[in-house]
């Protein structure tokens, strides 16, 4: 069976992690992070979102140095000059290596993409932890309906170490019989497990 095209926020003291099970970054992709003003997406975008190439510099507000891992090619960091890509070799992260033990992973997913982002110290202090985890926790289900691929999204809240908190919002669309008309179901679920 296809897999649910999805995304994935995982928010820790340490790190948010977004990850997704699409097709995964290509060159043409690593070139458009590095620079401000050129977008893979081409005009029209064709169901993607952005044009200028600003919108990923914007993790730079809550992480120094974001690292992307993507469809197993692609492993590598940047700084807030976003000119020249770090690889990302041998051992992850400090913040990864968090991530992974607690997803009970052994080694980044290489199909997809994953975004590793460290918290800067600034977001590490209690009151700007909060307000970034109460900012994820408003991620609105309707988000589903502007997504056009993305058919769902989970938040996971790990501020607790002995409790892992996921809310799922998940998109269905079916056909309602009438012509070019579909019933779309938006529905919202939260499972809070022991990691």
């Amino acid at each position: 069976p296809k897999a649910t095209p999805t995304i994935v926020f995982d928010a820790s003291p340490e790190s948010v992690v977004i990850r997704n099970n699409e097709v995964g970054f290509r060159a043409r992709h690593v070139r458009a992070l590095c620079h401000v003003g050129a977008s893979s997406k081409g005009v029209g975008g064709s169901g993607y979102i952005g044009q200028k190439g600003i919108g990923f510099k914007s993790v730079f507000r809550v992480s120094a140095r974001p690292e992307v891992h993507s469809r197993g090619r692609y492993a590598f960091s940047l700084d807030e000059h976003m000119v020249v890509p770090t690889p990302c070799l041998g051992a992850p992260s400090s913040a990864c290596r968090a991530w992974l033990a607690a997803s009970g992973l052994s080694d980044v997913p290489k199909a997809g993409t994953t975004i590793v982002l460290p918290l800067t110290e600034e977001f590490r202090q209690d009151a700007k932890r909060a307000e970034l985890g109460q900012r994820i926790g408003e991620i609105d289900p309707l988000l589903l309906l502007f997504l056009n691929r993305v058919r769902r999204i989970d938040v996971v809240d790990r501020s607790d170490p002995e409790l892992a908190i996921t809310r799922s919002m998940r998109r269905v669309d079916e056909s309602s019989g009438a012509e070019n008309a579909s019933v779309i179901t938006l529905t919202d679920a939260v499972d809070d497990a022991a990691p």
